[in-house]
């Protein structure tokens, strides 16, 4: 579904690995969902009734490159997708292509609760976005250790507003750019603490920490660069990793890392991650990271040091808990700010496997959330039209409560409601209103999620969301209308 670990030892080194190589389209790739052979004469008439569907409902697909790739996924889908890696080898060579395909169409009515133009001067109604990655990946064998690299480089295009209106002057964005250019040593057999136990890696690559909580995405999307919702620039300008099994217990990440935004912000990052396991159920992990140089000057000199604890229980049903803090020394500004979350879960068991949970979440007025990103559906991007185009995690707080269900093999089913209300009314991201924001309550959120994998290469995703203001978000943006957001994903990887 999602790389949860932080590290690429994963990615390359097993060269059978279907790469990820997005954080937005990874989240459809549910765990619970197991793979289903499809005809491929069925997935061909259903994708192309289902984009027929979305083309007619959001009039968005006029644009030559959407076409294309439209025509592209249409002649993939009636390929039978392959049952063992694609993969070379000669020698102690071996290599193996990349390509991915995500599409996205997009709709919102009552933007900004019918204050986008007032507010931001466009208006959103609907858009598409579009990402083609392709390159290659090597591996060469070195008898008792291997050297791997990696080469991507990625196809944006995309059309219309987004719900931001983080493109004003950048309607339609077509882009070709690279993506990943990294090279790593795994260890192999060499040491003694496990087969690959030490993992090295230097250049422009993915790479998360933890629970994507801090750090997880390497670039900035929209704009232009296109496609915000499908998120592509997730690798890091430059990178120097360490990722280290001591035992099959403990493990420590070792990291340097640049951030790729637009405009270039100059920020960089270093830090130290450990993991501990207890027992079968018990996962505790910690993480410091400073940043230590950044053009942004609120930036610079920011600090976080934080604790997680993650319990699941090895029954079924059974209950689960996940929590983190951060502590924050924000030395541009001298402030001290904190962030925290806990999670309760519930696993019923039995037909379609539900699993119930409730989280909270908060966020100091002043905190910055550094460069979070997707785990699964509502993490960390809080609300699937708020939290992916509205509101960061600052100043905030949050209760969401959350179903998921498996009726098949094939479906998986989330039901997500939220509750946002500002830590402080009239601070931070609120500072900016219609008129002074004295209400904490913001908004609710609805959202229903409908996750299709009818083979282990190919998704299909719908999402509707229902956002009502409350006082707290009339006063900010002066808008009193419901959003209705409603998005249709399709990925498939090679």
């Amino acid at each position: 579904m999602h790389r949860v670990n932080c590290t690429l030892k994963s990615t390359v080194y097993n060269l059978n690995h279907q790469v990820n190589h997005n954080n937005r389209s990874a989240i459809i790739r549910s765990p619970v969902i197991s793979e289903m052979e499809t005809p491929a004469s069925d997935l061909t008439e259903l994708g192309k009734d289902a984009m027929k569907r979305l083309s007619t409902r959001l009039n968005i697909f006029r644009k030559p490159t959407a076409l294309i790739i439209l025509c592209v996924i249409s002649a993939m889908s009636q390929a039978v997708a392959p049952q063992e890696e694609q993969m070379d080898r000669s020698g102690d060579l071996a290599y193996r292509p990349i390509f991915s395909v995500d599409l996205a169409g997009i709709s919102v009515a009552n933007n900004l609760f019918g204050r986008d133009r007032q507010r931001r001067g466009e208006h959103a109604t609907s858009w598409y976005e579009s990402v083609v990655n392709f390159g290659g990946a090597g591996f060469w064998d070195l008898d008792k250790s291997a050297v791997w690299a990696e080469v991507s480089v990625l196809g944006i295009s995309s059309g219309g507003y987004d719900a931001s209106i983080s493109n004003p002057d950048s309607k339609y964005v077509n882009r070709l750019e690279l993506h990943e250019a990294v090279v790593g040593w795994q260890s192999g057999n060499m040491f003694d603490m496990g087969y690959n136990a030490v993992n090295l890696a230097i250049g422009r690559q993915n790479y998360r920490v933890g629970r994507s909580f801090l750090i997880a995405k390497g670039g900035a999307d929209g704009g232009k660069r296109g496609s915000l919702w499908i998120g592509p620039h997730s690798s890091w300008y430059n990178s120097a990793t360490a990722d280290i099994d001591i035992n099959k217990n403990a493990s420590v990440n070792v990291f340097y890392l640049s951030r790729d935004d637009l405009p270039y912000s100059d920020t960089h990052l270093a830090g130290i991650n450990t993991d501990l396991k207890f027992g079968d159920n018990w996962l505790f992990g910690a993480i410091i990271v400073d940043v230590f140089a950044s053009d942004d000057k609120d930036r610079r000199n920011t600090f976080d040091a934080s604790v997680r604890a993650t319990y699941n229980a090895d029954n079924n049903p059974g209950w689960g808990m996940d929590t983190q803090y951060v502590w924050q020394h924000r030395g541009a500004l001298n402030l001290q700010k904190n962030a925290w979350f806990t999670e309760g879960s519930w696993n019923f068991g039995g037909p379609f496997s539900p699993r119930l949970s409730y989280r909270y979440a908060s966020f100091d007025n002043d905190y910055d959330p550094l460069f979070y990103s997707s785990t699964t559906w509502g993490t960390w991007y809080q609300g699937e039209y708020l939290g992916q185009y509205i509101l960061t995690n600052t100043n905030l707080a949050s209760h969401q409560a959350k179903l998921v269900m498996a009726p098949s093999k094939e479906w998986t089913l989330s039901v997500l409601y939220y509750y946002f209300l500002a830590n402080t009314a009239n601070g931070g991201q609120l500072t900016d209103s219609f008129e002074p924001v004295t209400d904490p309550a913001f908004a609710q959120e609805y959202n229903l999620i409908a996750d299709w994998r009818p083979t282990d290469t190919m998704k299909l995703s719908f999402v509707g969301a229902i956002t009502a203001p409350l006082e707290g978000a009339t006063q900010w943006t002066g808008g009193s209308k419901t959003v209705e957001y409603f998005l249709l994903i399709f990925s498939y990887d090679f």
